[in-house]
Parts: structure tokens; C-alpha cells; sequence
């Protein structure tokens, strides 16, 4: 999946030659622009449709051909149909952000202009405000003095009309589309309505960027453009936006680097985005870590089968100086994700998962149909590992040699009679809390989205409402 950037799709019969994807304000973001009503349907109707995550709303379309023989009363010349137009895209994507803008808002007051009084401004109006503010049981509607009908008391749509901030042309909407998406994408990650996967590849490029400036001595630091933020969401699957275009604001929205202020805004986001389930993120970069030093080794001209490195070492390299706390939890989720992985990939029917899990981890090394060697290694993770002469455990306070040096992990429990106890995951009956389900969706939607496996349409086994 290749990372794209933020769309932007502006909503104007005029053409704007310095506004445009690439060049000056919109050089991190992609631009598509509609400039009618046929445009627009053309659009909604085509194979590829637009979906912008910030949209960008001219209200008077009075340039605007296939609708040159319509008047809109007491509107003067001005055919005020922007906001109708906007509503097939208000939702998108997960996140979705707009600004209106319209020299109409030069008065200062509602009632100096007429368009803005206008049913074909209110009724879509209505509509818009009732997805950004959110209407909730007991909640009434937006009510309308123009528009008549019964008063529901509370949220009065001309009210909303005068909170609308008085932009005029769409480099000010953009400016104030993008900030108010930020805030919106950092809160829905907050409160993990979406998850981000590669935080911790972002920190650790950003470290080095900021590394090499201090050592050549440079002012600014270059933003790598092929770098993205990671995002999955429920019912909305995985998403790779560039880091660039979502740091379009602390780069200046021109620029490609940053000074030191700059990055320091660019960490305060990353920040935040790193802070709902930060371990799970480090589990994630070990084992991309892995992937990347076997597809290394894979191109390197080596025949035959080549061993992945084990997940415990590698984990070690990178974070050796983490509590131990929280080496032992990226082990664990790694443990957790690596049974996913297995499972996926033998179909969903459990054959093989117990080989896969240990290929995945890189503990085990195959003779003949038999496994030995490292996978006592992997036994000893949860303090099961034998002495080789008898089926006696050796108890080991700490595990993993030289590597990690944590506690044993807990052993898996399964939803049997028996409530038996598993160094592996028994699909489907093992107790898994509501975050480990997650973590392993989002796992394998990501497994999904690099075509490494096929998931099934349903998987209720990992329900968190189940």
C-alpha cells in the first residue's frame, strides 16, 4: 500500500490558477477541484470518487453553466447550491474536516445578506451541522426561524450560521480546515476511534534526521517525504497518510523542512499520535525490523531457507534500555501476534499454527518434519522450558539469555472445561482481553493490507463485544 497525501477537494465554480495540488499552499496535498453541479455529479457517479479529508466549500456557484437558467429568489444573481454539493462528501473518510467560504460573509451580520437566509443555504446547512456537532438521543434538532416549522428550542441554525468563521477564499479555508483536522485526527487517536501502527518509526527517523543535522551543522532538518503515518480504524481498514502533508502546517505548508521549532511542534504530534498503545507500536517495529533484516538476507543470494532473527534479540537491540515492564509486553504482544500471524496464514483452520508461530518468532529451526533446538528457547519464555533429560522444569527468575532478561510470561488460558493453560493460542476459545483482540485485528488488517494474508469476512472470536 503506497502512503498518500492529505485530499483536499475544493468546491468552486471560479478557477484559482496559484491554488492547486502541489504548487504554493497546496504543496503537500492532493487537490481536486469540481466547479459544477455536472462536475460533481460526474464525480459521485464515476469509478473513483473523491474523498477528501478536508473539503473546502464555495457557497455561490453564479459562474457555474449547467445551472445558468436557474434563479434562486431574493438571491440576486448569486446561485448559492456549494453547500448542496458538499453533502456526498461529508463523510468520507474516518476524518473529515471543512471550512466554508463565500464573499457573502463580508457583512458582518446574518441579515445584511440575503444568500446566506437562503433555503438552499439552510437546508444543507442543517445537514452539515447536525454530522459536525452530532445530534444525541434527547438532543433537539437545528431549528430554523427563515425555514419556519415547529421550534425545537436549543441549537437555532442562524445561531450556527454566525459561528462560522468569515473566510473568503480558499487559502484561508484551507488554513483553517487543516488545523481544525489535526486536532480532530489527534483526538480520535486519543480516544482510539483510530489506531496508529509505526509511531515508533517515525520517532526513531526523526531522531536520526535531527542527528544528522546537529553533525553537519545545518539550521533545518529535511522531512523525509517518503515517510507516513500508519492509521486503522474499525470498519475503515488500514491508512498510510505522508508525514509531510500532515506536517504541513509546522513546515510551513511551502516548505519540506523544518527549524527547530518546527520540530518541536512535529514531536508534540507525535506525541499524542504515539500515545494510545505505545507498546503494541514497539512490538509492531520489532517485527517489521525482522522482516526487513529477512528480506535482506533473502536478497543477498543465500540458498536455501533463511531463519528470521529471533524476535527477542532483535527487540533487545532496540530496546534495551526500557523498564522491564515494558520489554516483557513487547515480548507478550509479539507472542500474541505471531500466533495471528500463524493462524492467518494456515487458513484459519489451526493446521500448522504451532510451526508458523515459531517461524514468526524465529526460535525454531527445522530437521527433517521434526523441530528442535530453539524452540526450547521459546518454552522457556513462560518458564516451561526442560532440561533436555526429563520433562522437569528448570526454574529460571529470568528469561531469554542475553537478550531481553525478563520475567517468564503468563501462559495462555483457554475457554475449555478443563480451563487448560497453552504456551500457544487456541483460536476461538482462548481468553483474550477486549485490547488483545483489537491489537490482533488491527494486526491482521495490516497483514491484509501488505497481502500477506486473506482474512475471512467475519471473525467473531475476536469481538470485543462478544
Amino acid at each position: 500500500m503506497k502512503a498518500r497525501k492529505l485530499t483536499v477537494l475544493n468546491l468552486n465554480d471560479r478557477e484559482v490558477r496559484e491554488f492547486r495540488s502541489g504548487v504554493g499552499k497546496a504543496k503537500h496535498f492532493d487537490l481536486c477541484k469540481l466547479a459544477s453541479w455536472k462536475d460533481v455529479q460526474q464525480n459521485v457517479g464515476g469509478l473513483s470518487p473523491c474523498k477528501p479529508d478536508i473539503l473546502l466549500i464555495d457557497i455561490d456557484f453564479e459562474d457555474d453553466r449547467s445551472i445558468s437558467k436557474t434563479t434562486f429568489p431574493g438571491c440576486g444573481d448569486a446561485k448559492p447550491i456549494g453547500l448542496l454539493l458538499a453533502l456526498p462528501y461529508i463523510a468520507s473518510r474516518a476524518i473529515c474536516e471543512l471550512a466554508i467560504y463565500s464573499a457573502h460573509f463580508v457583512p458582518e451580520t446574518f441579515d445584511a445578506s440575503p444568500v446566506l437566509k437562503s433555503p438552499w443555504v439552510l437546508l444543507p446547512l442543517g445537514i452539515i451541522a447536525a454530522k459536525r456537532e452530532g445530534i444525541r438521543r434527547g438532543d433537539s434538532e437545528f431549528s430554523s426561524s427563515v425555514l419556519g416549522g415547529e421550534g425545537g428550542g436549543g441549537k437555532i441554525l442562524e445561531q450556527y450560521m454566525l459561528s462560522i468563521p468569515r473566510l473568503q477564499n480558499p487559502s484561508q479555508a484551507l488554513d483553517r480546515a487543516y488545523n481544525l483536522y489535526i486536532v480532530k485526527l489527534l483526538d480520535a487517536v486519543t480516544a482510539r476511534r483510530l489506531r496508529v501502527s509505526n509511531a515508533e518509526n517515525i520517532r526513531l527517523t526523526l531522531d536520526a534526521a535531527e542527528a544528522a543535522a546537529l553533525a553537519s551543522g545545518a539550521k533545518r532538518i529535511a522531512i523525509d517525504d517518503e515517510l507516513y503515518l500508519e492509521l486503522y480504524g474499525e470498519g475503515y481498514g488500514t491508512d498510510r497518510i505522508q508525514w509531510l502533508s500532515l506536517c504541513a502546517g509546522p513546515v510551513g505548508f511551502v516548505h519540506d523542512d523544518v527549524d527547530a521549532d518546527g520540530l518541536k511542534k512535529i514531536r508534540s504530534y507525535l506525541k499524542d499520535f504515539a500515545g494510545a498503545d505505545p507498546v503494541f507500536q514497539k512490538a509492531l517495529h520489532v517485527i517489521r525490523e525482522q522482516d526487513q533484516l529477512h528480506d535482506k538476507a533473502m536478497n543477498s543470494g543465500f540458498r536455501g531457507e533463511v531463519p528470521r532473527e529471533r524476535f527477542d534479540r532483535v527487540a533487545s537491540r532496540i530496546y534495551a534500555v526500557e523498564d522491564d515492564a515494558v520489554r516483557c509486553e513487547i515480548l507478550r504482544i509479539g507472542v500474541l501476534l505471531a500466533n495471528a500471524h500463524a493462524w492467518a496464514v494456515s487458513s484459519f483452520s489451526g493446521g500448522g499454527a504451532i510451526e508458523g508461530t515459531l517461524k514468526q518468532l524465529g526460535v525454531v529451526s527445522k530437521k527433517g518434519n521434526s523441530y528442535a533446538g530453539d524452540q526450547r528457547t521459546y518454552a522457556g519464555w513462560f518458564k516451561a522450558r526442560t532440561n533436555g533429560r526429563n520433562s522437569r522444569t528448570v526454574s529460571r527468575p529470568m528469561i531469554c539469555g542475553r537478550t531481553l532478561r525478563i520475567r517468564p510470561l503468563e501462559k495462555f488460558k483457554n475457554d475449555g472445561v478443563d480451563r487448560t493453560e497453552s504456551i500457544f493460542l487456541k483460536w476461538g476459545k482462548s481468553e483474550l482481553d477486549a485490547i488483545d483482540k483489537i491489537r490482533i485485528r488491527h494486526f491482521l488488517e495490516l497483514q491484509q493490507s501488505e497481502g500477506y494474508v486473506t482474512l475471512p469476512s467475519s471473525m467473531p472470536y475476536l469481538d470485543v463485544t462478544a
